[in-house]
């Protein structure tokens, strides 16, 4: 892995963690956000490996889909909850009513939290030279 796919996935535990405080002190909508930000940044990782960076949010979600599941290198579902955090990102973060339930940033949440471990396994393999 190298040094910026380690701080990728660094970044990534920081907001699960985040994301999991918020929820305790009743910010749902913002643990969602932490939530798809952390599988943002785990989808950016996973890209590196194929040495593709993008600047905007659209081009990794569809790359990540192009590249990553629909290649089956991770479970295809990684992608459709991606697209769903992305979602309730732009709820929580740009509209002005509530519109992410605690059930819905729970399960952003959990879902970022196995992004995480399919991810890092990923790589792990990678390293040790496995497809």
């Amino acid at each position: 892995m190298t040094d910026e796919q380690t701080a990728l996935v660094a970044k990534a535990e920081e907001n699960i963690r985040a994301a999991r405080t918020l929820m305790r002190e009743g910010f749902a909508e913002i643990a969602a956000s932490r939530a798809y930000y952390a599988m943002f940044y785990l989808a950016g990782a996973m890209l590196l490996e194929r040495d593709l960076r993008f600047k905007t949010h659209a081009g990794l979600q569809g790359a990540f889909g192009r590249e990553i599941t629909q290649r089956g290198i991770l479970p295809v579902e990684l992608h459709s909850w991606l697209l769903d955090a992305a979602k309730s990102r732009n709820v929580s973060d740009y509209w002005t009513i509530r519109g992410v339930t605690r059930d819905e940033a729970a399960t952003h949440i959990d879902r970022a939290e196995r992004f995480l471990k399919e991810v890092g396994a990923s790589l792990a393999r990678s390293r040790d030279g496995e497809s």
